[in-house]
């Protein structure tokens, strides 16, 4: 889960003009932490999702491939999760 975590960290940093960026390796471990809990949060096929995305490398044709769903349902799938995740980040700001 942790490189989970630190990809969809990256991710959503880079994605969006939300600040969650630590300048310290104290709040980068608060921010983590916080993202693990967010993503446990999310529901399994979301969890999934991210898992195979940023865990396992995979493309969203071999996500749905694996999933057993169609390419653009992986891509949705994938999509809702990141917005759950900015929500959330955009809750607590």
């Amino acid at each position: 889960m942790n490189s989970t975590v630190t990809r969809a960290l990256k991710h959503l940093t880079s994605s969006s003009d939300t600040v969650l960026q630590p300048k310290n390796p104290d709040k980068e471990a608060l921010a983590r932490q916080w993202l693990a809990n967010a993503i446990a949060h999310l529901p399994s096929r979301e969890r999934l999702a991210l898992a195979l995305c940023y865990q396992e490398g995979l493309s969203c044709e071999e996500m749905a491939s694996v999933m057993g769903i169609a390419a653009d349902e992986a891509e949705q799938l994938h999509t809702r999760a990141l917005s759950h995740l900015a929500s959330r980040i955009a809750d607590t700001e």
